[in-house]
């Protein structure tokens, strides 16, 4: 008898033990199961707040200012950039668009955005590019954008391209071209993103030394005339708008334009700038 009671307090004592570990077990799994949980939530969160491409078109059809970051999970850049967005705070001004999820129903104001690369970091001002970022951006270079305020200027917003580049018209520069002139002119369009955009960046320059050498052409109007302004292209050897060309006496000699492929930046410009400005 007494050997049988002492045989069910061992099996009530490993039975006790077995459920401590158990117990002990399960709450540690519980934590590791939170921890994956959280992780997954950090990993998988985006920047601030996503959206689709319908709700971009909409806060654009409504003129409001915000910042958009454009990128694609398999993209190496995008999760870099991804990694620096998320340390820092945007004040809930900065929605991200992932192309890989994004209808591929694009509507008239998403592709009046131009996304030609990712990641891409767009500053919206009442519905108007203002600032376009086009591949990896440091943080140094974030901060410069001020993405978490689209409604506030900087360096380069409160001047206008032709505060430094005179204005000349379609007929004043045929007059030009017929008088053998030598001049360069930087080819816009006030109603071209790309263009306001590109304008905005170089103006963050030291333009001083341009001011009157560079004529501006607004092709706005000209753009309109589907058969001119591809005669016109072909006449500049440009692709589309922004662009410079330069002419010696009368004749084209090198231009400088934005490309599908590549597109256009500020950097490119003043090389070109520098190399045709006498």
């Amino acid at each position: 008898m007494r050997r049988t009671v002492e045989r069910a307090l061992q099996l009530a004592a490993v039975i006790l033990v077995w459920l401590v570990a158990l117990s002990a077990c399960g709450s540690a799994n519980s934590a590791v199961r939170t921890q994956k949980a959280q992780l997954q939530y950090r990993t998988t969160r985006i920047i601030e707040t996503s959206i689709t491409i319908k709700q971009l078109s909409d806060k654009i059809k409504k003129k409001e200012s915000f910042s958009l970051y454009v990128f694609d999970k398999s993209c190496p850049p995008c999760v870099k950039q991804t990694s620096i967005l998320k340390k820092m705070d945007f004040k809930g001004q900065l929605y991200s668009l992932d192309l890989a999820k994004a209808s591929t129903g694009e509507t008239p104001q998403f592709k009046k955005l131009n996304i030609q690369y990712t990641p891409t970091l767009l500053k919206i001002a009442k519905g108007v590019v203002i600032v376009r970022q086009e591949g990896f951006a440091d943080s140094n270079i974030l901060k410069q954008l001020q993405l978490g305020s689209p409604d506030k200027t900087i360096r380069g917003e409160q001047n206008k391209i032709t505060d430094i580049f005179t204005e000349l018209n379609l007929a004043a520069l045929t007059r030009r071209i017929q008088q053998k002139k030598t001049f360069v002119i930087y080819v816009g369009r006030p109603t071209c993103s790309d263009c306001v955009t590109f304008e905005r960046s170089l103006l963050t320059s030291n333009l001083t030394k341009y001011r009157g050498k560079v004529l501006y052409v607004n092709v706005d109007g000209l753009r309109k005339e589907k058969n001119l302004w591809v005669q016109f292209k072909k006449d500049n050897n440009i692709e589309g708008t922004p662009s410079f060309v330069a002419y010696v006496k009368g004749k084209r000699v090198s231009s400088s334009s934005w490309t599908v492929r590549d597109g256009y930046n500020a950097k490119k410009a003043l090389s070109w700038l520098a190399k045709n400005v006498r």
